[in-house]
């Protein structure tokens, strides 16, 4: 493609290369391929189901690991525009009128709107909304009931009240307690004391919108002032996505999309640009958690904390064998025993359907990062599940596949989604250093054929918007994956407002 001077200027800003440019326009030309999935992972086919005992032992396994360096790693950049989106709409389409109010909330895409109605001082950050409301609204007291609320709740998303609509999900009050309220971004650090210390430390590294460090450390000094004779130290760390892994949009006719200012637009290339931001930690041990799945303190938390420490156990059991038999290869000294003893443990333990016959690809296969993920039961919940696949070159490994990867027009492939057993709910457990302790090259594991493209617009115009393949789908497809079932009660995230008025985010 032809590039105008200020388009290279703008590539040499963003660290973007001329050819990752046209790869990416390539990218939309040639098409996403579907995945091809052959059946779903089901327990004992693909999903462990912990006994008593293998969970037991797996949790005093991690606990009695002292000398392991632990951290947990929290993807928490995205606005939380999704979650007021439905409510922003609601909210321009009908008036301070209680008539008016009671019909819109009759339609079938509000009705989920009516117990902010019923219960709005049960959300953590009511008073606050209450507060501005009533000083901005003459004559406030003079309203109905339900018409103060729709003030209350106008002035909770808007630029001129608390904009929640435009913070990061990560600063938004969740939970209300008898002394405080406290955002997800300190639930976290609540919760990582239970699972994640060691020697008195626990570690966090959250990923956030650039130019927003000082808003979480003012929220994370809080938090440690409030820690009552707490022995427990933080150890918290940062990182934005990198300008470098944005991606670009182009016209319906694939040809690149430009601003009115003639630049070329460029969008973030989505939860998977955070392989990056993983690729540049240094633990043995990183927890992956999403920042909206968040339980109040003491909510489900015995169920978050021993399974946590069971899939850390699993991993550092399963690491041991793994870096044994790396060793092993790496010597040359492996005999006929020691090699069926390897295959057998890449089958049986490491989903390996195909092991290699050669010790030289055997090391390959085997020396790879490693994660145990958590899935829930399937409630019919939007999102990506555990299914067996065949990639193009006809092998066949275990993955977290979106719907939207899938070709669903094929009734065959459309089986298969629908006899889904399981849901990812991001409860990841992973190992990124190998047999000798270095830190593996995360990007070499990528599968960058897994990316996804959108139609969106903007300002009116339609273009095509390319993601990175996802965090836990194509950019750790080359991993070492194990799937372990995990509670429902470990799972319960804020997608919209009104999941706030769930029993994981409340009292009763």
């Amino acid at each position: 493609m032809q590039l105008l001077d200020k388009d290279l200027q703008q590539l040499n800003e963003k660290n973007i290369s001329k050819e990752e440019l046209e790869s990416q326009i390539a990218r939309f030309t040639q098409g996403v391929p579907d995945v091809e999935v052959i059946k779903a992972a089901t327990i004992d086919d693909g999903i462990i189901r912990f006994d008593d005992d293998d969970f037991n032992e797996f949790v005093s396994f991690y606990e009695n690991k002292n000398n392991i360096d632990v951290l947990k790693f929290v993807p928490a950049s995205g606005a939380a525009t999704r979650m007021f989106k439905a409510l922003h709409q609601f909210l321009n389409d009908v008036s301070v009128d209680e008539k008016e109010i009671n019909n819109k909330l009759k339609q079938e895409e509000f009705e989920l709107f009516v117990p902010l109605f019923e219960r709005i001082d049960d959300l953590a950050f009511y008073a606050d909304a209450l507060d501005i409301a009533k000083r901005n609204t003459p004559q406030f007291e003079d309203y109905s009931e339900k018409e103060q609320i729709l003030i209350i709740l106008r002035h909770a998303i808007s630029e001129d009240g608390l904009n929640l609509g435009n913070l990061p999900k990560g600063l938004i009050p969740f939970h209300k307690y008898k002394d405080q309220t406290l955002t997800p971004f300190e639930e976290h650090l609540e919760e990582s004391k239970a699972y994640a210390e060691k020697s008195n430390e626990v570690q966090l590294h959250f990923t956030i919108p650039e130019g927003l460090d000082s808003e979480f450390n003012q929220i994370l000094d809080n938090y440690l002032q409030n820690q009552n004779n707490n022995r427990t130290g933080f150890k918290v760390n940062y990182s934005t996505q990198k300008p470098s892994t944005d991606t670009i949009a182009v016209n319906e006719d694939n040809s690149p999309f430009r601003d009115d200012s003639g630049k070329l637009f460029f969008r973030p290339g989505g939860h998977g640009a955070l392989i990056y931001n993983l690729n540049q930690l240094d633990a043995d041990i990183i927890f992956i958690k999403n920042i909206d799945n968040v339980s109040k303190r003491n909510k489900d938390k015995a169920d978050t904390t021993t399974f946590k420490k069971a899939l850390a156990g699993l991993l550092l059991k399963l690491k041991e064998q793994l870096d044994n038999y790396l060793q092993l290869l790496e010597s040359g000294k492996a005999d006929e025993k020691d090699i069926e003893n390897i295959k057998k443990f890449m089958h049986e333990k490491l989903n390996i359907a195909d092991p290699a016959e050669q010790q030289e690809e055997l090391f390959k296969q085997l020396n790879r990062p490693l994660r145990i993920c958590g899935m829930v039961i399937n409630d019919g919940a939007p999102g990506g599940g555990p299914f067996w696949i065949k990639d193009k070159d006809g092998r066949v490994s275990l993955q977290i596949v979106e719907t939207s990867q899938m070709n669903v027009k094929n009734s065959a492939q459309k089986s298969i989604l629908d006899s889904a057993t399981h849901f990812n709910p991001v409860d990841i457990v992973c190992s990124i250093k190998d047999h000798n302790g270095k830190t593996y090259d995360l990007l070499n594991y990528v599968n960058k054929d897994r990316a996804f493209i959108a139609s969106k617009s903007v300002d009116g115009h339609p273009i095509k918007a390319l993601e990175r393949p996802g965090l836990w789908n194509g950019a750790m497809e080359y991993w070492h994956s194990i799937f372990v079932e995990v509670p429902s009660s470990t799972f319960n995230p804020v997608k919209t407002v009104v999941d706030l008025l769930k029993p994981a985010h409340q009292d009763q």
